[in-house]
C-alpha cells in the first residue's frame, strides 16, 4: 500500500507545519500528474531490484537528522534518523545505543523540538 499526499500551489501552512511542509506548482493537471505518479509507481514496482534510484531519494530525504518517534510492530522508539538503508529502511539512532535501529514498516512522526 503506498499512500501519496502532495500539496499543490499551497503556500502557507499553519505553524505546526511549516518547517516540514512543501508544495508544488502544476506545470500541467492534476489528473496527468495522477497518470504520470501512477505510471512511474508501476515501473518502480515492476523492478524491484534496481536501487538505482536510492541516491536521488537520499539527496532529497527531509527526514536526515530529525527526532522521531516510530513505531513498528507494536513497538515503539524514538531518536534521531542517521539514514535510510538500500531496501528504504529508516534508521534511527536510540538514546544510548551505538546501532540504529531498523524501521521497515509502520509510522514514524517528527518530533517538534522544544527550542
Amino acid at each position: 500500500i503506498v499512500g501519496i499526499g502532495i500539496n499543490i500551489g499551497k503556500t502557507k501552512f499553519p505553524k505546526e507545519l511549516q518547517n516540514i511542509a512543501g508544495a508544488v506548482t502544476l506545470r500541467s493537471s492534476k489528473e496527468e500528474l495522477i497518470a504520470n505518479i501512477t505510471k512511474l509507481l508501476r515501473e518502480f514496482a515492476s523492478n524491484t531490484s534496481d536501487r538505482s534510484y536510492m541516491q536521488l531519494y537520499r539527496k532529497h530525504f527531509m527526514l536526515m537528522g530529525k527526532q522521531v518517534t516510530a513505531t513498528q510492530n507494536g513497538e515503539t522508539v524514538c531518536g534521531v534518523v542517521v539514514g535510510v538503508d538500500d531496501d528504504g529502511g529508516l534508521l534511527v539512532l536510540c538514546d544510548g545505543k551505538t546501532e540504529p535501529t531498523r524501521i521497515f514498516s509502520g509510522e514514524a512522526t517528527v518530533r517538534q523540538s522544544n527550542a
